[in-house]
């Protein structure tokens, strides 16, 4: 009986509020090839493939203003998280 209470109370959420919980716990990889150019990975999606583009976008500019120091590069993707979700989130305007 509990589990279908856990599941039915999922359902219902709105689509942006399940995707906000998973790009809280999304990690970002990047690594630079030869040629110098960043590739971004990420453990998991978050449902949004827009928003994870933006993440990744958003992650590649952190190594640019911060350069190849982990934890600044770490804080930095931590700081735009939030701007992020909050933008994907009026783009969405309530849709479900």
């Amino acid at each position: 009986m509990i589990a279908l209470l856990a599941l039915v109370t999922a359902v219902q959420e709105p689509d942006i509020v399940v995707i906000g919980r998973r790009f809280q716990s999304v990690e970002v990889q990047l690594v630079r090839d030869r040629q110098g150019k960043l590739h971004c990975s990420l453990d998991r999606s978050s449902g949004s493939l827009k928003l994870d583009e933006r993440l990744c976008r958003a992650s590649a500019k952190c190594v640019k203003q911060v350069g190849s120091d982990d934890a600044a590069v770490k804080q930095c993707i931590t700081t735009q998280k939030p701007r992020l979700l909050a933008t994907f989130k009026r783009e969405m305007g309530g849709r479900r």
